[in-house]
């Protein structure tokens, strides 16, 4: 648990909150794309036709890796 002291100005301590919640948003981004990727590969005709080339997913993918 962190608690900030309102009368400091602890800069690391407010590093360290925006550090974890960038992470966690990251997470869920990867596994977002994760599913998509594998959806896009077990249905490549389906994903083609909604403009979800299989090649463009892993880009994002790999972005987030």
């Amino acid at each position: 648990v962190l608690i900030l002291d309102p009368r400091k100005r602890d800069r690391s301590a407010v590093r360290h909150v925006t550090n974890r919640v960038g992470d966690e948003v990251a997470e869920r981004a990867r596994e977002l794309v994760a599913s998509g990727l594998a959806w896009c590969l077990e249905h490549p005709e389906e994903s083609a036709a909604e403009g979800y080339a299989i090649e463009d997913v892993q880009k994002m993918f790999m972005k987030l890796a």
